[in-house]
């Protein structure tokens, strides 16, 4: 999103966390059993449903993504770069690793063009000009071939 409110980036930034609050709460009330117990509880539940995150989703394609593209199996990698993607779309690296992919294969060069252009935008800092300037060298000598 373009604009967030500060409710959005605070939902955003600490999602997966709210449970450590509710364990705290219940152990200061474990004196009232029910209301104590009961809060600990669900608390350990939402942090167990926590693992199984959208970011750690996205961590876990991302990383099978990396094997893939080291094999250089590149259309495999692309597709799991994409789904990570579609998951988690504010990670540098994945956005690095899905135009790197592109690239080879010669997949959507209108795609890579996107997103090499948000990740100068956004992320000129984290990824370096250097390598947007090369990975936009590549994009000119796929598309004049």
């Amino acid at each position: 999103m373009m604009y967030e409110s500060v409710l959005d980036t605070l939902k955003n930034r600490y999602r997966g966390y709210w449970w450590l609050g509710g364990i705290v709460i219940g152990t200061c009330l474990l004196r009232v059993p029910i209301l104590g117990v009961g809060i600990w509880f669900f608390s350990l539940l939402m942090f167990l449903f926590s693992l199984r995150s959208d970011t750690n989703k996205a961590l876990r394609l991302y990383n099978k993504g990396m094997q893939h593209f080291k094999q250089q199996h590149y259309t495999y990698a692309y597709v799991l770069f994409k789904k990570a993607y579609g998951i988690d779309n504010e990670n540098p690296k994945i956005i690095e690793m899905l135009v790197d992919s592109n690239l080879n294969i010669g997949k959507d060069p209108l795609e890579a063009r996107m997103l090499i252009d948000e990740l100068a935008v956004k992320w000129i800092d984290i990824i370096g000009d250097d390598k947007i300037i090369r990975m936009r060298e590549r994009l000119s000598m796929l598309s004049a071939s």
